[in-house]
């Protein structure tokens, strides 16, 4: 059987999948995986679905698709991984098309993502090699050389990333993705360069305005990581990440500042902004309250204390 590339016909499709949830209200592989995971409802109803669409169409890319998302979406990396080695093996045992030969890319690289999220770099290699072995791809360029960096293969990196910046694109997604390879093989004046280049298309972009001014706190450059920190502050006055690094680097009034109270209002809708008090504590000389708020943030391992631009520079949690 070949793999159906049409979308399909979702109404009928449900139609056809709700039917089968009247006589069979869960899915058992689903029900079962649910309890293996703490799934949201959302992600649970969605997964089923999919599972019943595929009972019914079982090799539509589509939505072989939507369950491979569904899996790296809760984690589950060896199940998205089985289902790109499942339809690589349906795209083998028929003749090729072009349509094919451009799926198995898709899915060689699905492959190496999944391996590469599992922390099993030499293995993501291998499957990024194969889609390479087409031509070269920058996208695919760049995952090699995150994980050629996690092998600490740093010349290989290196070479990967000679060949990323001899690719001709100049579009804002691929100036991007250079700065950010040169950015990991810690080339921060090269990487900002490209990131230049990057804003020249979208001035007004707060991400690439934050990279810039971080990569220039790595060159302890601090009056120019000031000057784009400024840059953000006046398309958007109220942005806190700004506020509080140009506030922790530059001469303010460290006692007059009103940076605390604008943290805390945040805090009431947004518990990740327990890490900018804690460091603006630190900086005030607040230390009790800034040992309370650290304490706190270790409690929630989803919280990083030190997820921040400048925390190198900051000597706060050794």
């Amino acid at each position: 059987m070949g793999i159906s590339y049409a979308t399909p016909d979702f109404t009928n499709l449900l139609e056809l999948a709700s039917e089968k949830l009247e006589k069979k209200d869960q899915d058992p592989r689903v029900t079962k995986l649910r309890n293996e995971l703490k799934m949201t409802e959302d992600e649970f109803e969605k997964l089923k679905i999919i599972y019943l669409i595929l009972e019914i169409e079982p090799t539509n890319v589509n939505t072989l698709l939507d369950q491979i998302r569904v899996y790296l979406e809760i984690g589950q990396f060896q199940k998205a991984f089985e289902t790109s080695e499942m339809i690589l093996s349906y795209i083998k045992s028929y003749p090729k098309t072009s349509e094919d030969f451009d799926l198995q890319n898709t899915f060689n690289r699905v492959c190496g993502v999944c391996k590469k999220l599992e922390k099993k770099y030499a293995e993501s290699i291998e499957y990024f090699d194969i889609v390479l072995q087409n031509g070269q791809n920058i996208v695919v360029l760049q995952d090699k050389i995150d994980s050629l960096i996690k092998l600490k293969k740093n010349t290989d990196a290196e070479e990967s990333c000679k060949k990323l910046l001899e690719i001709d694109a100049h579009d804002l997604d691929s100036l991007i993705i250079k700065a950010e390879c040169l950015e990991k093989l810690k080339k921060y004046s090269e990487s900002i360069n490209f990131y230049k280049k990057a804003l020249s298309i979208n001035p007004e972009n707060i991400e690439i305005l934050h990279e810039i001014a971080g990569l220039h706190m790595e060159l302890e450059e601090d009056q120019d990581a000031i000057m784009y920190y400024d840059k953000i502050l006046k398309i958007q006055p109220d942005e806190i990440n700004a506020q509080t690094s140009k506030f922790l680097i530059s001469k303010e009034d460290v006692e007059n500042s009103d940076l605390l109270a604008k943290i805390n209002e945040k805090l009431k809708a947004e518990p990740r902004f327990l890490t900018y008090k804690c460091l603006v504590l630190h900086h005030m000389k607040k230390f009790e309250e800034f040992s309370e708020c650290l304490n706190e943030i270790l409690i929630d391992h989803e919280l990083d204390p030190i997820a921040f631009y400048f925390r190198k520079r900051v000597d706060v949690f050794k």
